[in-house]
């Protein structure tokens, strides 16, 4: 349930801007400048203003820690005034595209040294424009409809989560103390960060005009690509059960999508389950029973990628039985690029049979 504080110069039959902030970034290309733009989306009028950042270059969306607030072993305070209370706010920030592989900015300080081109923005203004009562709901359905497209075209799969801070998770600093429990000595920032893929694309002006446009036109994004985003996610979170989960089930919907577009293209009987495939083999419907319809095969098409599709279906059929897994990240990866390729493929089938 939303909370609204009423204030007397709130009036919901204004023009309203409304801000948003992020516990992700939104990488933007900094030397291809967004404009602003006023859209007519549905019945209202708004005016999409560019990413910001709002707040210093050591930002962190988890608290800094104060030590005076830190438990310690009763008689075991400090005395030394020299050792200092609050540790430095460490932050993070991993590179994306046109840096090193593995590389990332770190910080201390509450300006930037030198910006990066890729700049991390996390916060974004929506005005409503028009003097009539604005739709419940409305800016936070267009800022969605917006970083869901965003994240699409851009491959930043974190978008609409978070970023996922790697295997240390939230470990903030790392403080000498004696035997007994007491600091004494000066705590040292710690940050960790998982690295891009490496095919992220910073949003740029090309990519805006593009977002701007699905959001205006309503663009419908398949499920699939969600989840080819959110099986990323959640490898960088070692969840590799959900990451395998998500795989399996982008697939199958990319191969049913494909199924349907070449029936309607060819205007044979609408699709249905028993008809034109059965059975829940993913592995069957890419190959025996899509060659049968289309002429084409998931193995004569790209038969590593289809090799390793097999692979994960089988993993897909293991986890769904209970049966454990230990799958390691390399793997994981694998799958992630052939799932893709896949759904790729699948995208780019000739409606008309091969000769």
């Amino acid at each position: 349930m939303g909370i609204k504080v009423n204030e007397p110069w709130a009036s919901e039959n204004s023009s309203i801007a409304c801000l948003f902030s992020f516990p992700f970034p939104v990488y933007v290309d900094t030397e291809s400048k967004l404009s602003l733009s006023e859209q007519k989306i549905e019945d209202e009028t708004v005016r999409i203003y560019p990413f910001f950042r709002s707040g210093p270059a050591n930002f962190n969306s988890s608290p800094p820690i104060d030590l005076s607030q830190v438990p310690l072993p009763i008689g075991n305070h400090p005395t030394d005034t020299s050792v200092p209370r609050y540790p430095p706010w460490l932050t993070t920030i991993p590179s994306l595209s046109g840096e090193p592989t593995g590389s990332a900015i770190l910080t201390i300080a509450p300006t930037w040294e030198k910006k990066p081109r890729f700049f991390p923005m996390d916060s974004i203004r929506i005005d409503i424009l028009g003097s009539h009562p604005k739709p419940p709901g409305f800016a936070n359905d267009v800022v969605n409809r917006l970083l869901r497209n965003i994240r699409v075209r851009t491959r930043q799969w974190w978008i609409g989560i978070e970023y996922p801070t790697g295997t240390e998770y939230y470990l903030r600093q790392i403080v000498p103390i004696s035997r007994s429990g007491a600091f004494k000595g000066t705590p040292e920032g710690n940050g960790s960060f998982t690295t891009p893929r490496g095919d992220e694309r910073p949003l740029d002006r090309t990519i805006w005009h593009e977002v701007i446009t699905d959001v205006r036109t309503n663009r419908m994004i398949a499920d699939y690509e969600d989840l080819l985003l959110d099986a990323r996610y959640h490898a960088a979170k070692n969840e590799m059960r959900r990451s395998i989960i998500d795989l399996a089930v982008a697939c199958e919907q990319a191969c049913e999508a494909t199924f349907i577009r070449i029936i309607e293209h060819r205007k044979l009987p609408l699709f249905r389950r028993g008809k034109y495939y059965s059975g829940n083999d993913l592995t069957k419907h890419l190959n025996h029973d899509l060659l049968r319809l289309s002429g084409f095969s998931l193995d004569s098409g790209i038969p590593e990628t289809s090799k390793h599709i097999s692979e994960l279906w089988s993993l897909r059929g293991d986890l769904a039985h209970g049966r454990h897994q230990d799958v390691p990240k390399e793997k994981i990866s694998t799958l992630i690029q052939a799932a893709e390729d896949c759904v790729r493929w699948l995208e780019r089938l000739p409606a008309e049979p091969a000769k």
